[in-house]
């Protein structure tokens, strides 16, 4: 999503897409629109969202209100329905500002949310059972300004923009991260491309 704010309402339409079984009797299903979900609760506008589907329908979804502070990141899970599985999990209760919000599910249905603010890269696990790990991913000794997130079987790769401020003109570098699903970092922080903004980072996991 954009690094900056932007307000939405917190009643959505969620699309949620329906299990694909590859079998010669039965045809791909497509996705199934809902009716509009309201997170109950919340505040009626926000500023950071993002959500990923799970095997079963269900999505992982998190999201911040319209002042973008830390302190009102929260994550929760809809089942297919579009009813909350969980009452909305804080993720984050330290001081200052959001600038980076995103979420990725991987194939055992385990998702990540990774937001960066207050100078810190926060990393956390969600599934339909509930919050699992809440860790902070070390930086590289630079500012971070916006990370992404994908997903392979067993690690989460992040690609984070930081922001080089040691010459006359700051200049963002993309360093790669590897976390697994219980927060251990695997590998990084490693920088992978100078001055290359992480938008045009793909969604592949190398």
């Amino acid at each position: 999503m954009p690094s900056w704010p932007r307000t939405v309402c917190l009643t959505f339409a969620a699309v949620l897409l329906l299990p694909v079984v590859f079998a010669p009797a039965m045809a791909e299903e497509p996705p199934r629109l809902l009716a509009p979900v309201t997170l109950k609760g919340t505040p009626t506008a926000i500023s950071f969202f993002d959500s990923a589907s799970f095997s079963d329908g269900s999505v992982a979804v998190a999201y911040a209100d319209d002042t973008s502070t830390l302190s009102s990141l929260r994550a929760v899970v809809f089942n297919r329905e579009g009813a909350p599985l969980q009452a909305p999990f804080a993720l984050d209760s330290s001081g200052g500002s959001i600038t980076s919000l995103a979420v990725a599910s991987a194939s055992d249905d385990t998702a990540a949310v990774v937001w960066v603010g207050g100078g810190r890269i926060g990393f956390a696990t969600l599934s339909p059972a509930g919050l699992g790990v809440v860790v902070f991913v070390p930086s590289p000794g630079l500012p971070p300004s916006e990370c992404k997130v994908a997903a392979d079987s067993m690690w989460f790769a992040l690609a984070c923009s930081m922001i080089d401020v040691s010459s006359s003109s700051a200049v963002k570098e993309t360093y790669l991260y590897m976390i697994d699903q219980q927060g251990v970092l695997v590998l990084g922080p490693s920088l992978v491309s100078p001055a290359d903004d992480v938008a045009s980072w793909g969604a592949a996991v190398p």
